[in-house]
Order: structure tokens, then sequence, then C-alpha cells
């Protein structure tokens, strides 16, 4: 392979890759009757997921303080909420003396089959409806 002096071979080969698992993506979506938004990554980790401020942060930085409503989380958590607002499509809008979003976790697998886990707890793998399991997962869900 030959490569010129800023790599667009190899940049080339990663997106061609990356585009095609998208393409997967959207494919086994449409089959399993979901959808699937593309969000834009940039700025996520530098925005405040609560109140919207902007702060420049080097990549060292891991820890998200904000000067503005003064929230303090994790810089990859942070810019997990933000894409998870972007694609769910809450704008930021300022509420009275409360927090904009309130987050809870849920029940959002079911399977007829239990999860093998090394640490058992007693949330996974109890049983719903006949033959059925409930496996229970750490995804964030905004209410309002």
């Amino acid at each position: 392979m030959v490569l010129d002096s800023f790599g667009r071979l190899r940049k080339h080969i990663l997106y061609s890759k990356f585009s095609s698992f998208l393409h997967q993506l959207f494919y086994k979506a449409v089959r399993a009757g979901r959808k699937v938004v593309e969000v834009d990554p940039a700025y996520t980790s530098q925005t405040c997921s609560r109140c919207g401020y902007r702060v420049k942060l080097s990549l060292s930085v891991r820890i998200f303080h904000c000067p503005n409503c003064g929230l303090v989380i994790d810089r990859d958590y942070n810019a997990s909420l933000n894409v998870l607002r972007d694609g769910v499509g809450t704008a930021f809008l300022p509420v009275e003396g409360k927090p904009l979003l309130y987050v809870t976790f849920h029940e959002v697998v079911y399977s007829k089959f239990p999860l093998r886990s090394r640490k058992s707890s007693p949330e996974v793998g109890m049983l719903r409806r006949k033959g059925e399991v409930v496996h229970k997962s750490l995804i964030p869900v905004y209410l309002e």
C-alpha cells in the first residue's frame, strides 16, 4: 500500500469500514422496525448537558466542570447525555430552579434466554412472563 504524507489512504480505509458498519446497522434496524438517528459528535464532551454552556477542554481533562451552572460530571458521561439529547431532539430550555432533565434507569431487553454473567445479581434473570427473562441495563432515559 502507498500512503501519502497525510495518511489519506488510512483514513479512506477506516471510513470505508465504518460506512459498511453504518450500512449494516441501518439495514438491521429497518428489519427490526427500529429507527437509527445519526448525531454529530462535535463538542459533545465540551458542552454542559444541563445548561448548554461550552467549555474548551483538552483531552487530558477527564472531569467536566461547568462554570455556568456548577455541574461536575465525568466527561464521557456528559458527552453521552448530549448525544442522547441530540438523538431524541430535546432542546435546551431554561427551567426555573430545577434541573432540565431527570435521568432514570429502566428495563430495556426482553429475552427468552438468561444472560450469562460472572457476577449474578437478583435483577438479572428475573422472570417477567412465562418463558421470558428480563435484563436490566444502565441506559439513561430522559423524563421531564
